[in-house]
């Protein structure tokens, strides 16, 4: 979005990234899990995650994506209304249009502070932010953020906030499997967002 402020020591990733047969094949999200309703949670009709940029079914600006004319900057978002007994939250967005293969996973953080309402635009490349939060590989096996840049026409895109009732224990998630597992034991609700890349 023109104009918008980019904090101090958060830069954009410009460039494309394409994804070959081989990479998308051996990256498949494990998280398909979750969009067939095997986490257990309490359902908050009012618990919701929100972006600046985009709100449900919009296509993504380009500047979020990873097309030769993006800048590959992670989306900022902000929530509302999350539990009362949430301790912190984990975040995954992930490409749910990938036939036969699987959903593909473009961002991972946990152990998001209760505390906090919001992520900011354009996140760097980083285990640990300085929030404590900790970002896990993506499909292209970086700790980062990776926007869309789907092939063979649109894509949609699932952004899903989890709140938890603990903060999970860094030293135990190496990969994304066992957060998953984590998810199932200690998510209270989920907020999603939807939006499409073309």
């Amino acid at each position: 979005m023109a104009g918008k402020h980019i904090s101090s020591g958060i830069f954009c990733q410009p460039g494309m990234i394409c994804f070959s047969r081989l990479i998308i094949i051996s990256c498949i999200s494990i998280f398909n899990g979750s969009a067939r309703g095997d986490i257990n949670m309490v359902s908050n009709d009012s618990f919701r995650i929100l972006s600046p940029v985009l709100s449900d079914d919009m296509i993504i600006p380009v500047k979020y994506t990873s097309k030769k004319e993006g800048l590959n900057c992670s989306l900022p978002l902000h929530w509302r209304n999350p539990p009362e007994n949430t301790a912190s939250y984990a975040l995954i967005m992930k490409d749910v249009e990938i036939p036969v293969i699987g959903n593909i996973t473009h961002w991972i953080i946990f152990n998001i502070p209760a505390e906090k309402s919001n992520l900011p635009e354009n996140i760097q490349p980083s285990i640990e932010l300085p929030d404590g939060s900790i970002q896990l590989k993506n499909i292209y096996r970086r700790n980062a953020y990776l926007g869309p840049n789907p092939k063979g026409g649109r894509h949609k895109y699932v952004i899903t906030l989890y709140a938890l009732s603990m903060i999970l224990p860094r030293e135990k998630i190496r990969n994304a499997g066992i957060l998953k597992k984590y998810l199932n034991d200690y998510t209270i609700s989920t907020a999603t967002l939807i939006f499409y890349c073309d």
